[in-house]
């Protein structure tokens, strides 16, 4: 297996890992700022408290890692792409969509996108050297 298999497998994972949890705690979340409003509209909560708001801006953030993990998925299957160019592009956005998935999920996205997406960047700088030094030997 080269880099770049080897690379879209690691990004695959983590981009799954990311979209599972993160559809599980934009549902929890979902259901945070349900209950919180509804505790508000009986009296439980003063008016000027701004839980709900609080709450929703988490459930914001949330959409925005569901977003990431989405991208990440996406950055994987630019790397399994057979064009060099395409498959460095898919390495880097796996490496910074990777680094915004640690703040939502843990570290495990953090290290699957950024190990796949070095061995795809590291995979798409090989073939660009062996396509140059086949032009200069011509």
């Amino acid at each position: 297996m080269e880099g770049r298999e080897i690379g879209f497998i690691l990004v695959l994972i983590g981009g799954i890992i990311g979209v599972v949890f993160s559809a599980i705690f934009l549902a929890i979340g979902s259901g945070a700022v349900y209950l919180a409003n509804q505790i508000s509209n009986l009296g439980g909560v003063p008016p000027g408290f701004g839980f709900s708001f609080v709450l929703g801006l988490i459930e914001g953030l949330l959409v925005w890692f569901l977003i990431c993990s989405i991208l990440l998925l996406f950055s994987a299957f630019m790397i399994r792409s057979d064009d060099p160019a395409k498959v460095k592009r898919g390495g880097i956005l796996a490496i910074i969509f990777g680094v915004l998935e640690a703040f939502n999920v843990g570290i495990l996205p953090l290290i699957l996108g950024v190990v796949g997406g070095a061995l795809a960047y590291s995979w798409a700088k090989e073939r660009e050297q062996l396509e140059m030094r086949k032009r200069l030997e011509i």
